[in-house]
């Protein structure tokens, strides 16, 4: 880390820890030392005078009499800040108000010291000051740590001391592969599980249950245990609203009804573990012969699964079946903390194809192998917050009930390859890729843009020397609709937030510190909300120049043109994707760049690397445009060395 960072860093630290002094000392600190003192204080009697409620304070003037000298004050309990934290200041108007309407005498203490100090309640409200004391410390902890990793290990990422720097510089390298295609998010997590599993993941693996033999079993039976144990556990705590059902409507209690919602929940769980328990009946146990065993990455994974149960003959005779296995590389993580955590699963690699069907004994066997890209993350032993694993997926849809079956496998680093098994999964992907790939540049090549990558962002009117392409509004409307969640969910969060802030004090510094991410989420997802919808591109080309017209609804953003003689790329860049897996689909943007360095969008929201690829060919061939079509990997990249390209210009100007 060099000395720039590591002084920010400091300073953060700093800045963390003299936060979290300040508001103790303004918060719990005197709370405590006032509730001390207040033990030693006089009781007297006195009259109440007003009393005003509000949600996170509670306001009060008496008068009382001390020594003969008549004294009003308005103090009412120890802590000196708002808050709105229980039902304290609810309880406490209600009996200042019960007393003043009844013009009763309230026991107030005052200070031996000064009779102009007085409290109507020196009671310690220890859950307040557990709180707030709480949310300091954390503070100053938040601060030591950050201190502490910035002088104990800094930019460290594990015991083998590869920085971030070193990581990206890393990532960067393996971009000239075309078989790798990670982010630098997902490099980095690899990175982070090899490195620190790689001693423990050359010894002892077959100690794994289940990974002792290449003959691996299936999770069915497992998965089916756990269904009906939680379908019986579900039905069991909710028995005795079931029988008691009707005695509440026969007291008239009509919202009993509300809770028929969780017994009609739980049949789907019913319903799954009904359908696991016909499957394992129909099938039986199923295994996977492993070869090579184990799996080898910059190798293969292959093997036959074999289901005993399944006749060679009786699949044969379905011609409308479908079978498929489908192999998986996932990361397995845990977010949040305590009640709110949750798992996530991202795919990191993915082949899906058709397996060989052979005859085994009465049953049958489905043979195959993946070739598997050398980048890719090992099996984990253990399964921690963070890990690998290698899934394993039998699909057989058939007539009556289906087969479907997992397998966690262990696939390690290695260059073994499947000696006895030549039907390729990962051969089928390339071909149909391929296919794909010919098909849409046909298409394409002949001016029908009605392919799946264009049509559904993009419409064309071809006339002849010029081509209108319209990119119109609502095409991302299902992101709008996601965003509006969002920001919502946040919004919400964000007002009570602040509306708790607004009026507590220097607790409220606390709350208002807190509320900071939910706004500005919930501001940026506002905007993204309204601007997605009713943004829209409109691009005019022809052999001399290429217009583009941005606009939000019918209100320009962008108007500009280029030269076609003038440009240098046409750059492809990835802008997003949705789903995962063998499901996942990729989005990218057409972007031009002239000879000064100049950029400018001409097509958004296409499908599809091959799709975009093949259209900015398209272009440069209708159009005589001298641009190189380039697929860029790394935007940041792209953006540096753009950037560098403006610099060096603006100084040679």
């Amino acid at each position: 880390m060099t000395f720039i960072k590591q002084a920010f860093s400091t300073l953060f630290s700093l800045g963390f820890m003299i936060a979290g002094v300040f508001l103790f000392l303004e918060t719990a600190w005197p709370m405590f030392q006032d509730c001390q003192t207040m033990q030693n204080w006089q009781q007297t009697q006195a009259e109440l005078i007003e009393v005003k409620i509000f949600k996170n304070r509670t306001t009060a003037k008496y008068n009382y009499n001390m020594y003969g000298e008549s004294v009003t004050e308005d103090r009412v309990y120890v802590a000196n800040f708002n808050d709105n934290i229980g039902d304290y200041h609810q309880t406490l108007s209600r009996r200042l108000n019960l007393i003043k309407n009844q013009s009763q005498q309230i026991t107030i203490w005052v200070s031996p010291d000064n009779y102009n100090q007085a409290v109507i309640d020196r009671d310690m409200r220890w859950g307040l000051f557990s709180l707030t004391a709480s949310f300091c410390m954390g503070f100053i902890l938040i601060g030591f740590l950050i201190a502490y990793k910035t002088i104990r290990s800094p930019n460290k990422v594990n015991n083998r001391h590869l920085t971030t720097t070193q990581l990206r510089r890393e990532w960067e390298n393996k971009l000239d592969n075309p078989e790798f295609d990670l982010s630098f998010i997902d490099y980095r997590r690899q990175r982070l599980v090899e490195l620190g599993e790689e001693s423990e993941n050359k010894v002892n693996w077959q100690s794994r249950k289940g990974w002792g033999k290449s003959s691996i079993s299936s999770n069915a039976k497992t998965s089916l245990y756990v269904m009906w144990g939680l379908s019986i556990f579900w039905y069991l705590a909710l028995s005795p609203l079931l029988f008691n059902f009707q005695d509440e409507l026969n007291k008239g209690n009509t919202n009993i009804w509300w809770g028929l919602i969780l017994p009609i929940a739980g049949l789907f769980v019913l319903y799954k573990a009904i359908i696991l328990t016909l499957e394992y009946r129909r099938f039986g146990e199923v295994y996977y012969e492993m070869g090579p065993y184990p799996g080898a990455i910059g190798g293969q994974v292959g093997g036959r699964i074999v289901v005993p149960q399944l006749s060679y003959k009786q699949l044969n005779n379905q011609p409308s079946k479908i079978v498929e296995v489908k192999l998986e590389c996932v990361y397995s993580y845990v977010s949040g903390s305590d009640e709110n955590r949750s798992h996530h699963e991202d795919i990191s690699w993915a082949q899906v194809g058709e397996p060989k069907f052979e005859q085994r004994g009465k049953g049958i066997g489905f043979a195959f192998n993946y070739d598997i890209p050398a980048h890719l993350a090992e099996s984990t032993i253990e399964n921690k917050s963070a890990y690998y694993f290698w899934r394993l997926t039998l699909k057989v849809d058939i007539k009556g009930v289906d087969l479907n079956r997992t397998f966690v496998i262990p696939v390690f680093k290695g260059e073994k390859t499947s000696r006895f098994i030549s039907h390729s999964i990962s051969e089928q992907v390339i071909e149909k890729k391929q296919l794909q790939s010919e098909q849409t540049r046909k298409k394409i090549s002949k001016g029908d843009f009605k392919v799946g990558g264009l049509a559904k962002s993009m419409s064309a009117d071809d006339l002849g020397h010029t081509l209108f392409l319209r990119f119109p509004i609502f095409r991302n409307v299902y992101l709008a609709l996601f965003c509006v969640c969002i920001a919502s969910g946040f919004g919400f969060a964000s007002y009570f937030l602040v509306g708790g802030a607004y009026n507590s004090g220097y607790f409220g510094i606390l709350i208002g510190i807190i509320s900071i991410p939910f706004l500005l989420v919930a501001l940026f997802t506002a905007v993204a909300a309204i601007y997605l919808p009713l943004a829209n591109l409109k691009v005019i080309i022809n052999s001399e120049q290429i217009q583009v017209l941005k606009r939000w609804s019918f209100i320009p953003i962008y108007i500009g043109s280029m030269k076609v003689s003038k440009l240098k790329n046409i750059n492809i860049l990835r802008t997003g994707s949705v789903g995962s897996g063998v499901n996942k689909i990729e989005s990218f943007k057409l972007q031009i760049t002239n000879n000064i360095g100049q950029t400018m969008t001409i097509a958004e929201d296409v499908e599809g690397k091959d799709t975009a690829l093949q259209f900015a060919e398209y272009l440069c061939l209708r159009f005589n445009i001298q641009a190189q079509p380039v697929y860029v990997k790394n935007q940041n990249k792209f953006n540096r060395q753009k950037n560098s390209e403006l610099k060096k210009l603006n100084i040679f100007f």
